[in-house]
């Protein structure tokens, strides 16, 4: 793999990670929202804000120190290494 491929690749599981995120806090707005039967009103604004909480940089950015050092490596070794660290169910089907 080239390094223009790999750092796209990176950037393709950073959006992976971050889009993991997203969907676990847009349950977590839904499931509240039926707990206190509720429309999901300003769910957007909601988010939002989830994106700012420790929790969802803990998901979203649980690789990111691999993926910083994948990118400074540009290495196709360390791209399989970081792959095989990461469960099969860490990724969204």
């Amino acid at each position: 793999m080239n390094p223009r491929q790999t750092r796209e690749f990176v950037k393709l599981i950073r959006e992976q990670f971050r889009l993991q995120a997203d969907v676990r806090l847009l349950a977590a707005i839904l499931q509240t929202c039926a707990a206190l039967n509720q429309p999901p009103l300003d769910w957007q604004g909601k988010l939002r804000l989830g994106r700012l909480t420790p929790e969802y940089r803990s998901i979203s950015q649980q690789y990111e120190p691999q993926l910083a050092e994948l990118e400074r490596s540009l290495d196709a070794t360390e791209l399989d290494r970081l792959l095989d660290s990461i469960p099969p169910t860490e990724f969204l089907n």
